[in-house]
Formats: C-alpha cells, sequence, structure tokens
C-alpha cells in the first residue's frame, strides 16, 4: 500500500534550503523550491546550481520539516521529472531526532537521466548515515517513527572512488513522495 506522504502538487510550508553558502563562508550553491500553480501544472521545482571548490566539496538541498511517522514502511518511492540537460546523482535525505542531535543525515543516492521521468523506489534500509559527504560511524539504525525533516539534495562530488564531479545548474520537477510497505 502507497501512502502520500509529502504532496509536491500542492503548497508547501516549512522549507529550508541548505546549501554549502548557507553553511560556509567558502560555499558559493545556490538552492531554490517554488511552487508551481497553473491551471495543468501542480508541482514543485528544485533548482540547485553547485559552484564546487577545487576539491569538488558543493551542495545545495531543501528539507522540508514536518514530523513523518512511516509505520511500517520498507521504502520510498520519488515521482518526479528531471530538467537537467545531462544525467546527475542526487540524494534523498532524512532527519531523525536522534541524527540531528548528534549532526548527521541519512541519505540515499539515486541517479536521473536527461529530461527523464522519475519514479525512484528507495528502500530504507539502504540509507547510510554521513557527515559533511563522510560516513558516520556507529550511527543508531534509521528510526522511521522519529523523522523530523525529508529533502533532496545534489553534492559537487558525488562518490569519492568514482572521482564524479557535478557542477552548473541543476533542476527537478516533483510531484510526490509516498511511501510503501512492501
Amino acid at each position: 500500500m502507497k501512502e502520500t506522504v509529502i504532496d509536491f502538487t500542492r503548497p508547501i510550508s516549512n522549507i529550508k534550503i541548505v546549501t554549502d553558502a548557507t553553511e560556509s563562508a567558502a560555499g558559493l550553491s545556490h538552492a531554490y523550491l517554488g511552487y508551481q500553480d497553473s491551471q495543468d501544472n501542480k508541482s514543485h521545482y528544485f533548482f540547485a546550481h553547485l559552484e564546487p571548490q577545487p576539491n569538488g566539496a558543493a551542495f545545495a538541498s531543501f528539507k522540508i520539516a514536518h514530523k513523518f511517522n512511516l509505520g511500517r514502511s520498507t521504502s520510498i518511492y520519488l515521482n518526479g521529472k528531471s530538467l537537467n540537460e545531462r544525467g546527475a546523482t542526487f540524494q534523498l535525505i532524512i532527519d531523525t531526532t536522534e541524527s540531528k542531535s548528534l549532526g548527521f543525515t541519512y541519505q540515499h543516492d539515486f541517479k536521473v537521466e536527461s529530461y527523464k521521468p522519475i519514479s525512484k523506489k528507495l528502500f530504507l534500509d539502504n540509507f547510510s548515515a554521513t557527515r559533511r559527504g563522510e560516513p558516520f560511524a556507529n550511527a543508531p539504525y534509521l528510526d522511521i517513527n522519529h523523522i523530523t525533516s525529508i529533502g533532496l539534495r545534489i553534492v559537487g562530488r558525488v562518490n569519492r572512488g568514482d572521482n564524479i564531479f557535478q557542477k552548473g545548474l541543476y533542476g527537478l520537477q516533483l510531484f510526490n513522495i509516498k511511501n510503501c510497505d512492501s
């Protein structure tokens, strides 16, 4: 059974933009999440401009602060459309009461293709705890009953081992995030 967790076809409150520029004096990236309320197109648009440091460090994100309780969910579905001229890697990010107090985030990477619809099933067991792009050792298991925010992020240096760097303008049209128990 799928239930809508975030409906991007309606106005949303409690949105917080977080970028390298809001977190560091050296940061230069920018993000925007806006609602389109036209007759035939009700959705949110996430735009990010990444301006990485020489080592690739950059990020742009938004979080929706809300007490989410995913119950018995085993996965989350993200539905939208890529607005990118090229493929890109994004991250669905989750904060819990405990992760916020310890200073880390749970994340799940996903790839999008140029101008293609997005329908991603992200298993909650595959979320990893990270802090500033590094694994957060000994993190507690993701407690889906104490989620305090859900959001999306794009980073400049995707995977240190693969040396994937992202720079420039990226965009997603977002329709919803749903949970699923099987």
